[in-house]
């Protein structure tokens, strides 16, 4: 992948601070506030071997956890990243993001 390249790929996860990777056919992108499920279109910024780094464009397709309702300042402030999705979700994803983040820590003292 090349800087300024725009593709189009899945979220597959999202990790924290809301920081997502996207599958594209060009390998692994990531990205900030896109949400697992998420078909979404990227400009590429960072490339390196295994990933880039990228900008969110648009988001092409919903995922199936967002339930549409968001305010009128959604996307611009960056503090509601994850407001389109149901209570139950955005817990179950933030839960499993602090589960990820204790097990590296985890991993990283043995």
């Amino acid at each position: 992948m090349k800087r300024g390249q725009i593709v189009e790929g899945w979220v597959e996860e999202c990790d924290y601070p809301c920081r997502a990777r996207v599958r594209c056919d060009e390998g692994v992108v990531v990205v900030k506030n896109a949400l697992p499920g998420q078909k979404v279109s990227v400009r590429i910024g960072r490339s390196h071997a295994d990933r880039a780094e990228g900008t969110l464009l648009e988001v092409l397709e919903k995922s199936n956890i967002e339930t549409g309702k968001i305010c009128a300042h959604f996307g611009e402030c960056g503090g509601c990243a994850y407001l389109s999705m149901s209570g139950d979700s955005e817990a179950a994803l933030k839960c499993a993001q602090v589960k990820k983040l204790f097990n590296a820590r985890v991993a990283e003292s043995y």
